[in-house]
């Protein structure tokens, strides 16, 4: 499972140097009705997981339920931030 977590970090790492060169800057609104952007969101936290995800998305579910179990570990070794935004 270790190894697991370690490739999936990886990848995410990784995909930063592939990926396009900026993350577009959306509007979200935040649990607290506060409205933010990703860019801000970016600019604070140097390493983050965006997750979209809807309700009715059972593989989303468990998408969120495998970060939920890793996130202590990788925040403490790694600081990684983890938002999830809803699509619905």
């Amino acid at each position: 499972m270790k190894k697991f977590h370690l490739f999936f970090l990886l990848v995410l790492l990784s995909s930063n140097l592939l990926g396009q060169e900026t993350f577009p800057n959306i509007n979200i609104k935040a649990i607290d009705g506060k409205t933010t952007n990703t860019k801000k969101i970016i600019e604070e936290h140097p390493l983050v997981v965006m997750t979209f995800w809807a309700t009715w998305c059972k593989p989303c579910h468990q998408e969120l339920n495998s970060l939920a179990d890793v996130y202590n570990e990788w925040k403490n070794s790694t600081g990684v931030e983890i938002v999830a935004i809803s699509t619905d």
